[in-house]
Order: C-alpha cells, then sequence, then structure tokens
C-alpha cells in the first residue's frame, strides 16, 4: 500500500466516525442526558392534548408549581403507556409523598429502585417516610441501603426533618460520614 491509499482509507473512515460523534453527542444533550453539564433543560412544547393524555411537558409544569395532585394524575397517565417509565414512576412516587400519601408512595419508590438513576433518590426517600411512620428500624435499613449506592443529599441528613427520629440511631454519625465521603465522589441534585 501507499500512503496516499492509505491516508484515503483513514479519511473515509475518520468522516463518519465524527458525524456519528457529533450526532451521539447532540442526542445526549437534547434528551437531557448530561447530568447538570448544563443548566438548561430541554422541555417539549405542551398542546392541549398532551397536557390532556400526559406527557412529561405536563409534570414540568406542575412540578415548577408544585401541583402534586396534577404531577399524580400526569405520571399515572404516563405510567398507563409505558409501566417502566422511570421517571414517571419516581415523580409519582414523589408526588404521593408531598400528598401525604405515604404508603402508596412507598410502593412506588419500591418499583422505582429497579432503575438505576432512581434507586439511592428512592430508597432515601422510603427512608424519610418509614421514620415519618415512626419505623425507625427499617429507615435505618433503607438509609443504609441509599447511602450504600452511592447517594448524598445536597441537603444533607443531618438537615433532612424527616430523619430527625434517626438522630439518636448508633449508626447516625457513621450516616452521616458515609454521605460526606459520597458527597465527595459526585454531585447529586437534590429533588426534595
Amino acid at each position: 500500500m501507499n500512503s496516499a491509499t492509505d491516508k484515503k482509507s483513514v479519511t473515509s473512515l475518520a468522516i463518519p466516525l465524527i458525524l456519528l460523534v457529533m450526532a451521539g453527542a447532540g442526542w445526549y444533550f437534547l434528551a437531557g442526558r448530561n447530568n447538570g453539564a448544563f443548566n438548561e433543560e430541554v422541555k417539549p412544547a405542551e398542546s392541549a392534548k398532551q397536557k390532556q393524555e400526559g406527557d412529561s411537558g405536563s409534570v414540568y409544569a406542575a412540578f415548577d408549581k408544585s401541583d402534586w395532585p396534577t404531577v399524580e394524575k400526569t405520571c399515572r397517565l404516563l405510567l398507563e403507556k409505558d409501566e417502566f417509565n422511570a421517571e414517571a414512576r419516581f415523580n409519582l412516587a414523589f408526588s404521593l409523598y408531598r400528598q401525604g400519601k405515604y404508603d402508596e408512595a412507598i410502593e412506588n419508590y419500591e418499583k422505582a429502585t429497579r432503575f438505576a438513576e432512581f434507586k439511592g433518590y428512592s430508597l432515601y426517600n422510603m427512608a424519610c417516610l418509614h421514620a415519618i411512620k415512626n419505623d425507625i428500624e427499617r429507615s435505618a435499613e433503607l438509609l443504609t441501603e441509599a447511602l450504600n449506592t452511592g447517594f448524598s443529599s445536597a441537603r444533607g441528613i443531618a438537615n433532612q426533618a424527616e430523619l430527625e427520629p434517626l438522630e439518636s440511631h448508633a449508626k447516625y454519625k457513621e450516616w452521616i460520614e458515609q454521605e460526606d465521603r459520597n458527597r465527595g465522589k459526585r454531585v447529586r441534585i437534590d429533588r426534595g
């Protein structure tokens, strides 16, 4: 082979590869998979029909207004279409939590733990709910499990009012230390 043929082969492979990487990066950021690299979130436009049928855009709008019954209704519609919609499952659980429907929230958080991106948050929120229900041992188990996933709350365990009943627990100081270690490993967004 001569050098002209080698350069042509490299160029013919490089251009499609560059285009593929650029297309993938564009989709990555448009789909909101940038984990906060850009603080802008791409939200779909909402039509009256979309609001009625339920879509993620109407969930965001209701979330921004703390309109938990609308978040609940919209998430239920989304889950009717796709029971494996991780974000809808987590947001449904969160809306139930905010409405004081603790048992139903726990059931939905348990389902949300199947999805890696929501496992730590779901376990943590279930720990809070069990503490509210005064089930201290179950709350402690779930908090330990959440921290073992690498979870950390932006607020911090010590500043989470729902977890105050755990302050006298033997592992409380250990949990605070583990959360600090987890926080050093990655930046987490506080959803609560």
